[in-house]
């Protein structure tokens, strides 16, 4: 897949179709009617991590590192 751009396109597409239901469900559980724009934000750079860390040598230190950053600058929210 990596070697192959439209496959890489592709496979951004299909995680981001769920981003809607994630984003509804984090507000549901944080007791929200609909997502904030915070938790829509939140979502897209959670996708977004993943996405990158495919393109890694390491993508678990990536994903743990992108998570690391993200979740901080959720907790000062």
């Amino acid at each position: 897949m990596e070697q192959t751009p439209a496959l890489i396109e592709y496979a951004e597409k299909m995680g981001f179709r769920h981003e809607g239901a994630l984003a509804a469900a984090i507000a549901e559980e944080l007791g929200h009617t609909e997502p904030t724009d915070e938790i829509r934000c939140y979502v897209r750079f959670a996708l977004q991590i993943q996405l990158s860390a495919t393109h890694e040598a390491n993508p678990e230190s990536t994903i743990d590192a992108g998570f690391r950053l993200l979740d901080a600058g959720w907790a000062q929210h």
